[in-house]
């Protein structure tokens, strides 16, 4: 069988898979409408990357390329712990994406809450990935 490098899911552990599924998911939700503004015959619905949701985004952003290069094994050499490092981006990007459904509650959507349910699951896998180190 050919040995090379890669991404294989098969390798990851039970925190690795469940940070990336919900990173994903919050990265495509934080696109989603989270609240309307106005009245409504001319609301205007506002995604997820408004106020603190851009820093959650980023976070995000950043847990999923950390963790793609960890599970593809280009990380293999570093000596930082990278477990704790998924745990903290994780968990930074759970609490602003928090903060950001909390701050704006009235007029929410179905994206917001969906956020919620997100960013308190990547909390949980930050949690097991942390735990798993």
């Amino acid at each position: 069988m050919d040995q090379r490098p890669g991404f294989d899911w098969g390798r990851l552990t039970m925190g690795q898979k469940g940070v990336l599924v919900t990173g994903v998911l919050l990265f495509i939700d934080l696109f989603l409408p989270w609240n309307k503004v106005g009245e409504c015959p001319f609301c205007v619905s506002v995604n997820g990357w408004s106020e603190m949701g851009v820093i959650a985004g980023l976070l995000v952003l950043a847990l999923l390329v950390w963790e793609g290069l960890n599970a593809a094994g280009a990380l293999a050499t570093v000596t930082a712990p990278r477990a704790l490092i998924t745990a903290a981006l994780a968990a930074g990007a759970a609490l602003f994406a928090l903060l950001r459904a909390l701050f704006e509650l009235s007029f929410s959507t179905f994206g917001l809450w969906l956020g919620i349910i997100l960013a308190l699951a990547m909390g949980y896998a930050a949690y097991l990935r942390f735990q798993e180190s």
